[in-house]
């Protein structure tokens, strides 16, 4: 691993690619030190996931003027109690679960969209959040 000044800022060359290794094996410790080099960098997760067997859940979003869609992944085997955080700048009027066809409960705070719901291991949870 080198570290070399480069225009106003740094770069970090690793002569691996730690990321296969962490997706392969969610060594702890890889996951840390993924998570330092990103937040040394500025970068701020606009997606947040919390809650029990949350572990391997991964969440990927659509963004657009008047709608949001949000994936929610659980690569687990085993089920996910998922409290999902996403930015949102604009008010929602609606959050609907596309599978289903149904409206889904929301907290809407400081620009946050909160959503809850227990995942089935191998489950995709596919929402749209429909600008007010």
């Amino acid at each position: 691993m080198v570290e070399k000044p480069f225009g106003k800022g740094k770069a970090i060359l690793i002569g691996s690619f730690v990321a296969l290794s962490y997706q392969r094996d969610h060594a702890e410790s890889t996951k840390d030190f993924l998570v330092a080099l990103a937040r040394a960098a500025g970068v701020q997760p606009d997606a947040k996931v919390s809650g029990s067997g949350t572990a391997e859940i991964e969440v990927r979003r659509f963004v657009g003027d008047h709608d949001q869609f949000i994936f929610a992944f659980n690569h687990a085997a085993t089920p996910a109690e998922a409290q999902i955080s996403v930015d949102i700048s604009w008010p929602v009027r609606e959050v609907r679960d596309l599978q289903r066809d149904a409206v889904v409960p929301y907290r809407e705070t400081g620009g946050r969209l909160t959503l809850r719901r227990k995942l089935a291991g191998g489950e995709i949870w596919v929402l749209r959040a429909e600008r007010r």
